[in-house]
């Protein structure tokens, strides 16, 4: 339970809050089903649960329209239906429907983004913060990420190495062009250990040149 602080009105959008704190953002013609004002006491369980079964079936065909435009993991989908002003219940039952006919399927989404992945000069941590930042939950991730062996990023760190040890050339001595070539590779997400291999390797390979 909680009291009504605030009733803020903005376009097609109104915001409440309970207790001097954000509580939820509604849609202009589901506040208009459900209104509240300032000073009333709210059950926010049961509120959400009424608004729920009025919002469902716009909720899923929302739900689908996101699904046409792009692949969305669970969460993203979830925080897409919020920010439209969707009741967290309604947001969490569709989820739940869509993940069950497999409309959205996390593991495999995360498998295809790591396959991306794989192919580029990146790292591992780097495609860690990509799943994280989409939503996936660790099991899904990690999964995934078992793409992305010693031996593949070994070879991926050399090859980027290779390709950026040119520019270097001419620039500073051996010790100044090993750090920037660590600096570089550790952008794109190489852990310590693939990184000094690949610059070591590297460096074998260009003794003679003019440093």
């Amino acid at each position: 339970m909680g009291m009504v602080t605030s009733v803020i009105r903005r376009k097609s959008r109104v915001q409440i809050d309970l207790d001097g704190r954000f509580y939820i953002n509604l849609r202009m013609k589901d506040f208009e089903k459900f209104p509240v004002q300032e000073g009333d006491v709210l059950d926010e369980q049961a509120f959400e649960d009424r608004l729920s079964v009025a919002q469902y079936e716009e909720a899923y065909e929302d739900a689908l329209t996101l699904l046409d435009y792009s692949q969305r993991t669970a969460a993203e989908l979830r925080r897409k239906l919020l920010d439209k002003g969707y009741a967290p219940p309604a947001a969490d039952a569709v989820v739940q429907r869509l993940t069950e006919i497999r409309l959205i399927d996390d593991a495999t989404y995360a498998q295809r983004i790591v396959e991306s992945i794989a192919r580029k000069p990146v790292g591992v941590y780097a495609a860690k913060r990509k799943l994280r930042a989409k939503g996936f939950d660790e099991d899904d991730a990690d999964d995934a990420l078992e793409q992305l062996d010693d031996e593949q990023q070994s070879a991926m760190a050399l090859a980027l190495a290779r390709k950026l040890l040119p520019r270097y050339e001419g620039k500073g001595d051996a010790r100044a062009v090993r750090n920037k070539l660590s600096q570089a590779l550790a952008r794109r997400g190489f852990s310590w250990e693939i990184v000094k291999g690949a610059i070591d390797a590297v460096m074998d390979e260009d003794e003679d040149m003019d440093w």
